[in-house]
């Protein structure tokens, strides 16, 4: 499937005016919901998989290439209160790179690999700052959600 912003944009604005929202945003206003919108479901699998395992997280490790966007990576550590950290942008590469190392017998073990990674890349931590008032925007969030699901079906 193509996305184009044309395209996102129309079906951003028919979520909006179907949720009973302001559909005529600024295309600032459109980019920072988009953003909110990935933070928000970061923080909806983090809870999931918090639900499923029955461990709470501290810190979660992003790769790739929106990595590079500091503005996501911070919205997603003030919407989930966890530790971002950062990088590398060519993690899926160094991944390969390092499961064929391993399997040579040239790393030895998970922790050689997770040196190695460290010691390869710039990874840039981002703490959470302000996660009250994302907490009741992720309330909303989640109810957009279900209503969301209601309008589907």
């Amino acid at each position: 499937m193509t996305y184009t912003v044309a395209g996102v944009t129309k079906a951003v604005g028919r979520f909006l005016r179907a949720t009973g929202q302001r559909a005529a945003l600024t295309r600032g206003e459109m980019f920072r919901l988009l953003l909110e919108a990935l933070a928000f479901s970061y923080r909806q699998a983090v809870e999931d998989l918090s639900a499923l395992t029955g461990q709470n997280f501290r810190r979660m490790c992003a790769v790739g290439g929106g990595t590079r966007n500091g503005l996501l990576c911070r919205f997603i550590a003030d919407a989930t209160g966890l530790d971002v950290m950062a990088g590398p942008v060519e993690g899926a590469v160094m991944g390969n790179l390092a499961v064929q190392a391993l399997a040579r017998g040239r790393l030895e073990s998970a922790g050689d690999v997770r040196e190695l990674v460290r010691n390869s890349s710039e990874i840039e931590t981002y703490k959470p700052t302000g996660p009250e008032a994302w907490r009741r925007q992720y309330d909303r969030y989640l109810d957009l959600a279900e209503r969301t699901k209601e309008l589907s079906e």
